[in-house]
């Protein structure tokens, strides 16, 4: 999986909102983020990547996401734990539990989010 940075996670959020844009387009939702030629470039390296995809429209360029987001996302999520926890969410979730503050209300929510996961068909 290529590694995706967090500016080019905010051009792909913008993508999704948008679904399909020019450079200008994702300006206009990002601005003042970055300059128009910066998302310009980083458009371009991210169709290189295989992140976005690119096709002409008359002078313009039109970019958007190669995945949908929820694909992305467990995609990255499971390369980050393979490659940091060895592949083991229990190790994941153990860490992010010992690492942060939980208020009970949350453990809560959590403990009702893995039983309705648990019994799902």
């Amino acid at each position: 999986m290529k590694n995706i940075s967090s500016n080019e996670w905010r051009i792909l959020e913008a993508l999704w909102s948008l679904n399909e844009a020019s450079a200008r387009e994702v300006y206009s939702v990002l601005a003042p983020f970055k300059a128009i030629t910066t998302i310009q470039t980083y458009l371009e390296r991210m169709a290189e990547k295989g992140i976005v995809s690119k096709r002409k429209l008359g002078t313009n360029n039109l970019y958007r996401p190669a995945q949908p987001r929820d694909e992305l996302l467990k995609r990255s999520v499971k390369h980050f734990v393979d490659k940091t926890f060895n592949g083991s969410y229990r190790s994941f979730v153990n860490h992010l539990l010992d690492q942060q503050s939980i208020t009970s209300e949350e453990l809560e929510e959590l403990k009702e989010l893995l039983e309705n996961w648990a019994v799902k068909p």
